[in-house]
């Protein structure tokens, strides 16, 4: 039986403190979920990286940032990686044990990688206060897709860390219904999961008025903009447009964003003298400033490679393309092939580069096609508005009219076990 949430009497201002191994003000999804619980009623107060040496606190949108003092790993090294995620977790334990006995927490909202930081919320949990879990990423799978092969030992640890923490939180949140799937599989009670999409917001991504000409433009301008990993599969895509190059003189690759493997990418691009047409901006541009950057692409490319991991994924980049009438290449993976047709995308096989390039080829040389499936694709799209899922948040909480009535834990037979 999973635990569940009641109602007080008493109608008040809903305190939500959330917890995120991430850079808040770069961070889309956060931002997202944040800024509308606060446009709800709610205070918000959001625990995160620090972006730079010193940690600050300010107010952004709204929302109360408390940097605490951690910097995000970009190494290489697992061990340092997983050291840093306890640094952060104890941190932020403090933190908001701080906050709940000032009384400034009516309920906790903790963002994964990695589901242990659930363990934050432990005071506040304990002195009865509502803990959401919202599962960005399953970790079994991503580890999978990392590293291919885990430890048997290992991967048990990991479904036994996903257990105990949801058993930690009374609501799971994931990003998609293929997401859950495995989630269910593993003991979690599908009556505590709601899907809130990683769909763009309509206030930044709104479709423009005017109908994307059929015409092909010169140059012809690609982009992938999002995590620079290798599992991503940017290297197989600047390596399709090595090829396509030798042909075709007027086509560009914009690559936008931050990530572990940008120098590497960055060296290989330098060494194989492509920075004439092979752009890469490796410090990324922050979600409110990416609509117009994006209105001057013509084609918006997911080379994500396949493996248990992004087989769950469906990539925000690809959505915020098709919002704004971008045609897209997308590779066959289950998450994308679940909600979108080759109608809407031009497909191509997995982590083939020559694939790949025909299908770029292909819009290239088709522009009234993919004109048809941006068109496609943004029709689909507006079936996971994320005004629907806002409200699907907002509900979570309890919130109406900007207040909530008393978060009360009914004691159930679920219980954490540690």
């Amino acid at each position: 039986m999973s635990s569940g949430v009641a109602m007080g009497s008493d109608h008040k201002k809903i305190n939500i403190c959330m917890i995120a191994y991430s850079n808040y003000k770069s961070d889309s999804r956060i931002r997202r979920e944040a800024e509308a619980l606060t446009q709800a009623g709610a205070n918000i107060t959001i625990l995160s990286l620090a972006e730079s040496k010193k940690p600050l606190k300010f107010q952004f949108q709204g929302v109360n940032v408390i940097e605490i003092g951690v910097n995000k790993f970009q190494g290489k090294n697992s061990k340092s990686y997983i050291l840093s995620y306890i640094l952060f977790l104890i941190k932020a334990f403090f933190v908001c044990s701080s906050l709940a006995l000032n009384n400034k927490i009516d309920a906790v909202h903790v963002h994964n990688m990695p589901d242990f930081l659930v363990f934050a919320a432990l005071l506040p949990r304990i002195m009865g206060k509502m803990v959401v879990l919202d599962i960005h990423d399953t970790m079994l799978e991503t580890y999978l897709g990392k590293f291919g092969r885990l430890n048997p030992l290992f991967a048990k640890l990991l479904a036994w860390e996903e257990k105990i923490c949801a058993s930690m939180a009374h609501k799971i949140i994931c990003v998609n219904h293929v997401q859950m799937i495995p989630v269910i599989k593993r003991g979690i009670p599908e009556e505590k999961i709601t899907v809130v999409m990683n769909v763009p917001d309509e206030s930044i991504f709104s479709t423009p008025n005017r109908e994307r000409t059929q015409e092909r433009k010169s140059p012809f301008k690609c982009v992938y903009h999002g995590t620079l990993d290798k599992m991503l599969g940017i290297d197989i895509a600047i390596k399709a447009f090595e090829q396509i190059r030798n042909k075709y003189c007027d086509i560009q690759f914009h690559i936008i964003g931050r990530g572990k493997d940008s120098d590497d990418f960055e060296r290989y691009i330098k060494g194989k003298n492509l920075s004439d047409f092979i752009y890469l901006d490796k410090f990324g541009i922050r979600v409110d400033k990416l609509r117009p950057v994006l209105l001057s692409m013509d084609l918006g490319i997911i080379p994500n490679r396949k493996n248990i991991g992004t087989e769950l994924m469906l990539p925000v980049k690809m959505l915020e393309c098709m919002a704004l009438r971008i045609p897209v290449v997308a590779p066959k993976l289950q998450a994308i092939q679940y909600y979108f047709s080759d109608t809407m995308v031009r497909y191509y096989e997995t982590e083939n580069m020559e694939s790949l390039a025909d299908a770029i080829l292909d819009i290239y040389n088709r522009p009234d096609r993919g004109a048809k499936q941006a068109e496609n694709a943004l029709n689909m799209l507006q079936n996971f508005k994320w005004q629907k899922h806002k409200h699907d948040l907002i509900k979570l909480y309890g919130i109406e009219n900007g207040f909530v009535e008393d978060l009360v834990v009914v004691p159930t037979e679920e219980a954490v076990q540690i």
